[in-house]
């Protein structure tokens, strides 16, 4: 307690000058030392963010301060001129603080980027002059910000992120977005289907290897079956023991002719019992059936007539009746048959002008009498889904299973618009805008080292269109000699 008293002792010259009234030597209340104390350091604190960086500044601020300070009674007091001017500073303060919050509040701004810490005052007016002279920038900021707000809410801050640091170009961000949620919708379904979490590509793999090589062999060991059991139905012995008279022997002595041969009808109608022995199957066009077969000639146990949507009825009734059983395949779909070919070539130019005639094919006379149907639901020949999309949804109502191709975005069918085509009806009956952009595309395809080496292929729908193609290309290979090597 006494050395206590010593050392209050000994700052009491010190303390009575820089406290005045507030110290009353040992009956000095500790509170109100550390009340004294708080509101130097909050002081200082506040002096040294209002001078920043600049030392001659904080100093001009101490001695007004210290000043003032001296003189509290007289300028500090409640009323006084100073009391005024620092009432109307913690106001201001108050207002601009509050005023500092919407600001970052609404348009989300970073604090450690906007204003640092150091010359505060500086940094605040010249981000308040930037927002006074930038008004329209800082609407679409705050429509961004308010975009922003909106799909963060939705979880896209690691996307959003990206595009503001510059990992994502701006133009890139509905892409990423698309695979992102591609992938998001993927390991949703993988993860709610047992059979896609089990699932292994390489045992999947083996196992599509096995099936095929499996398949084969069955292939194989089916033909070899049906070879077995036709070469039991053959004649036996050797041919130059053959009855005189007979079928074998009619054929026989017809086989070591060496002019003068029986017509091919008049020999088939003489081995009807052999031929079937022989030729079990046999592989002929309606033309062929009319031309070889008698019409007295056994039946066949079943007539098959493929792409019988090209086969006109008077074509086909000849084989038909020359069977017990008739199947009928082919597509309606597809292009029936017509006259084209069957035109003089005089009248080639008429075509353009739409006459060429459709005819009933025996596929659609069959579907009419109402014969049994059956359809394929998964026959299409190519590896891309695109090719046979379009067909599936505009003629075969989707009932074709398809399958998505791995490589669907650089192969398949793509529509290339030409808005300022027009056909010359009536003149040239040509497109010579579509036949510049398909010319176009050949050089492009030409010129291209990742795309020159593939074959390519063009089609017209007319012999004038073609002409026209062709003229335009001989231009190109004028204009360019370095095509010329890919025309050889």
């Amino acid at each position: 307690m006494i050395e206590c008293e010593t050392v209050i002792e000994s700052a009491e010259t010190a303390a009575t000058e820089r406290l005045g009234a507030q110290w009353c030597g040992v009956d000095t209340p500790p509170g109100a030392l550390m009340a004294l104390l708080t509101f130097g350091t909050q002081v200082h604190q506040g002096l040294a963010q209002l001078a920043g960086t600049k030392a001659k500044r904080l100093l001009q601020l101490k001695s007004a301060v210290a000043s003032y300070l001296e003189q509290a009674d007289e300028f500090l007091a409640e009323g006084k001129a100073a009391w005024k001017v620092i009432d109307r500073c913690v106001t201001a303060w108050n207002a601009h603080c509050e005023a500092k919050a919407t600001f970052v509040e609404r348009l989300s701004v970073d604090e450690t980027c906007a204003w640092p810490g150091e010359d505060y005052f500086e940094q605040m007016q010249a981000l308040s002059a930037a927002c006074v002279n930038q008004q329209k920038q800082l609407r679409n900021w705050g429509a961004w910000q308010k975009t922003r707000s909106l799909a963060m809410g939705q979880g896209l801050r690691p996307l959003l992120e990206a595009l503001e640091q510059g990992k994502l170009a701006k133009g890139d961000l509905t892409d990423c977005f698309e695979i992102i949620y591609r992938i998001a919708v993927v390991n949703h379904a993988l993860n709610a289907s047992e059979n896609l979490r089990n699932f292994f590509g390489d045992e999947h793999e083996q196992q599509i290897e096995e099936f095929q090589k499996l398949d084969e062999q069955v292939l194989q060991l089916s033909a070899a079956v049906a070879r077995a059991r036709l070469a039991a139905e053959m004649p036996h012995g050797r041919h130059q023991d053959a009855v005189p008279g007979s079928e074998m022997g009619i054929l026989q002595r017809e086989r070591v002719r060496k002019r003068r041969h029986k017509p091919v009808r008049t020999l088939l109608g003489e081995i009807p019992t052999l031929l079937p022995k022989l030729k079990p199957c046999l592989l002929m066009s309606p033309l062929s059936v009319a031309q070889y077969l008698d019409a007295e000639q056994a039946d066949f146990d079943l007539v098959v007539f493929d792409e019988a949507s090209q086969i006109p009825v008077w074509d086909a009734v000849g084989a038909i009746a020359r069977g017990r059983q008739v199947i009928v395949a082919g597509d309606p779909k597809q292009l029936p048959p017509t006259n084209f070919f069957g035109r003089a070539e005089s009248e080639e130019d008429l075509i353009d002008d739409g006459l060429i005639e459709d005819q009933e094919s025996i596929l659609d006379e069959c579907m009419a009498a109402g014969l049994p149907c059956s359809h394929l639901n998964w026959h299409y020949r190519s590896r891309n889904e695109s090719l046979i999309a379009f067909s599936n949804q505009h003629y075969y109502e989707n009932r074709l299973f398809t399958f998505p191709s791995p490589d669907n975005v650089t192969t398949g069918v793509r529509w290339q618009h030409v808005p300022d085509g027009h056909y010359d009806k009536g003149r040239s009956r040509t497109n010579r805008r579509e036949g510049e952009c398909v010319v176009e595309e050949i050089r492009a395809r030409l010129t291209d080292p990742a795309r020159q080496g593939q074959s390519l292929g063009v089609v017209t729908f007319s012999q004038a269109q073609q002409d026209l193609i062709e003229n335009l290309l001989d231009d190109l290979r004028r204009e360019d000699p370095s095509l010329e090597p890919f025309f050889d």
